[in-house]
């Protein structure tokens, strides 16, 4: 059976942004949902193109997995205390817990740019497809992911098809603890290596370093030594 794709349109982060701040104000699926309809149409033309992006906001945020619901409640809290530059790694840690295939775009761009300056989109797309079989429906979702990367500044389009990494700079301890959190949830872990945690490939955008003291004062984070290796789990 092949697997599910949902992120099959792009998004940008100030969708997300409204979409996290419609939901706290109405805290209602459907009103969300007629909010974001009358936001989006004024910037999408394709009634098709609005409601399947529209969806993909709902799924990220409002209506997520019940395993999820506690993500997306710290994530909520997190974001009206967190400084408006690192909102988009909540986001994105929101996306890949819901996203099985932006969760693997991540992870193959990630390790390309752990290994190369440059990497291309055939290399990206030969992966994929590894992965998740070839078929013109993954490809064209594929696009949509790439392009949500660049609406990010995840990746940076040097010539056609080929791309750098980008940076993204997270310091406020309550986001990293939040992507920490959404690292062992969405990978329904018992536990998350520290080390591995920083050097993780899906986070690659971003540059931060878990604060040992914060986490240790976690109320959701309990650390732990597992063969001689800082862990941490919920």
């Amino acid at each position: 059976m092949s697997k599910p794709i949902i992120l099959s349109r792009y998004v940008k982060p100030e969708w997300l942004d409204l979409t996290v701040e419609y939901w706290t104000e109405y805290q209602d699926p459907k009103r969300t949902r007629e909010r974001l309809k009358r936001y989006l149409a004024e910037r999408i033309e394709s009634l098709d193109t609005l409601s399947k992006t529209r969806e993909i906001l709902i799924r990220t945020w409002v209506e997520v997995e019940d395993s999820l619901v506690p993500l997306r409640d710290l994530g909520v809290s997190v974001y009206f205390a967190c400084p408006i530059g690192e909102r988009a790694a909540l986001h994105w840690t929101m996306m890949l817990a819901a996203f099985p295939l932006f969760r693997d775009v991540c992870g193959v761009i990630g390790k390309l740019a752990s290994l190369q300056s440059e990497f291309t989109t055939s290399q990206i797309r030969r992966r994929i497809f590894e992965l998740w079989g070839e078929r013109a429906t993954l490809l064209y979702a594929l696009e949509k992911n790439i392009r949500t990367l660049k609406e990010f500044g995840a990746i940076r389009q040097l010539r056609p098809g080929i791309y750098e990494r980008g940076s993204i700079p997270v310091h406020d301890h309550r986001v990293v603890e939040f992507m920490l959190y959404g690292t062992i949830m969405g990978g329904q872990k018992l536990y998350q290596s520290i080390a591995e945690f920083e050097r993780k490939k899906e986070l690659f955008p971003f540059e931060f370093e878990a604060n040992l003291e914060q986490l240790i004062q976690s109320q959701r984070i309990k650390l732990d030594r597992v063969g001689g290796e800082l862990v941490a789990s919920l």
